[in-house]
């Protein structure tokens, strides 16, 4: 009998096996998962996307969750496919997806099939590359179907869940497995996601992560799922994370995170006959909130929320992701003294990735209200970089610019698609409508 046992121990699944095998739990009934998918099929996208040949220096500055450099994240997505296709949930009935940032990245045309079998070009509005979130709109005036969950559920290891993802022209494609981690507040960075034994592709990426009740615990990601690290787990990015950064991204355009008003670099301190790396705060912003905690340059930062701080990319990013006017804990060590100092998060006003009109205009742009102006519709200027071409031009913010070469611009999008096609030197003939007096005239730049 022992030597049975050990027979059918060595031939049994490993502790996470592969998603749909697993066998070593009791399967959730058919019925159950068959009204959970039911549930959530009319609100599920088929995306298609169509890029562009470049990705020059489109993750320059963007902070993804784990600290690769620019350079690799842009070699990884270069070897997407041209053309390739992914999932949305549809969250808002103007039409809003919620999908992930990668796939929708460098984007040229983006079409999305929906389950009453009808489809529509879609755009994106904006982006959150700290989470790989993107909020797509869909570009049709009339009422959609969408999922409105307010709660969040509990999340216990082992618990089965499933992955469900729409084609479009074909049944919906579902994936079953369990959770094997989840999110934890103190731990490496991946830690902070839902990890299940379900395998994440390009397909079902940026698609719901149900558990049997079909209430939706995260958000699929394909980009995330391929870290050299955590190879072999499906990583979502948890629901309530989630919901909160489109909240942000529809309302605003841009997403506003946590800010310590700190500047930190890594430096390595000789220990042994070998060195060690810290990270050090090398200016403090006056008056910011590290100002107002306390630390002081030179002091070297060894925790933030009880999380042990590796690198200067790490401590960005839990700085980022972590919710403005939360009060945060800083262990740190002051020539040899160590002292836990307490701060209160301030928003970081600007979008933390550079948007286009941002880096070729010197501008940021958000929808006016409807009040804004009588002359139709186009995008209000939120902030000029007064060194900018706009800036040197005399635009100021709450302008409204509604027309550039002719071309009418009535959304983000639009002005997206006209400044991916400028270059240096071109010249732009702006239609603008001055804030102050409510006059519309036209303003000639020249781009540097």
């Amino acid at each position: 009998m022992k030597k049975l046992l050990i027979f059918l121990i060595i031939l049994s699944p490993t502790l996470f096996p592969r998603g749909g095998d697993c066998s070593l739990l009791s399967h959730p009934s058919q019925k159950v998962m068959a009204a959970s998918i039911g549930n959530i099929l009319p609100f599920l996208v088929h995306l298609e996307i169509e890029r562009r040949n470049a990705y020059s220096n489109i993750l320059a500055t963007r902070f993804y969750p784990f600290p690769f450099s620019p350079s690799y994240l842009s070699r990884k997505l270069k070897e997407l496919p041209p053309v390739s296709s992914g999932t949305g949930i549809l969250i808002h009935p103007d039409g809003y997806i919620l999908t992930n940032a990668f796939l929708v990245e460098g984007a040229k045309k983006i079409r999305c099939f929906l389950s009453d079998g009808t489809f529509y070009p879609a755009a994106p509005v904006g982006e959150d590359f700290s989470m790989d979130i993107a909020i797509l709109k869909i570009q049709k005036d009339r009422h959609f179907l969408y999922f409105s969950q307010t709660d969040h559920p509990k999340i216990s290891k082992g618990e089965w869940v499933f992955v469900i993802s729409r084609y479009a022209a074909k049944n919906p494609a579902i994936s079953k497995g369990i959770i094997v981690e989840v999110p934890q507040e103190v731990g490496a960075l991946y830690q902070r996601f839902l990890l299940t034994n379900i395998p994440i592709g390009l397909t079902n990426s940026g698609g719901p992560l149900l558990n049997m009740k079909g209430d939706i615990i995260g958000l699929t990601d394909a980009f995330l799922s391929k870290i050299a690290s955590i190879q072999g787990v499906g990583v979502s990015i948890p629901w309530d994370k989630a919901t909160s950064i489109s909240r942000q991204i529809i309302d605003k355009g841009w997403v506003i995170h946590g800010w310590l008003g700190m500047r930190v670099q890594d430096i390595l301190f000789p220990k042994g006959k070998g060195y060690v790396q810290k990270v050090m705060a090398v200016d403090v912003a006056h008056g910011g909130p590290a100002y107002e905690a306390g630390v002081k340059p030179g002091d070297i930062i060894l925790e933030y929320q009880k999380i042990p701080v590796l690198n200067s990319f790490q401590l960005k990013h839990l700085v980022m992701t972590s919710s403005v006017g939360e009060t945060v804990t800083l262990k740190i060590s002051r020539k040899g003294t160590l002292l836990s100092l307490h701060a209160i998060l301030a928003p970081k006003g600007l979008p933390t990735f550079p948007t286009v009109e941002r880096k070729v205009l010197g501008i940021v742009v958000t929808s006016p209200p409807p009040t804004s102006h009588k002359k139709g519709k186009g995008l209000r200027i939120s902030w000029v970089d007064p060194n900018g071409p706009m800036g040197q031009a005399g635009f100021e913010a709450e302008d409204i610019i509604d027309e550039i070469n002719g071309t009418s611009i009535r959304s983000r999008e639009d002005l997206k698609k006209f400044l991916y096609e400028v270059k240096p030197g071109d010249s732009l003939l702006f239609h603008a409508i001055d804030h102050r007096t409510g006059r519309g005239g036209y303003v000639q730049i020249r781009l540097p």
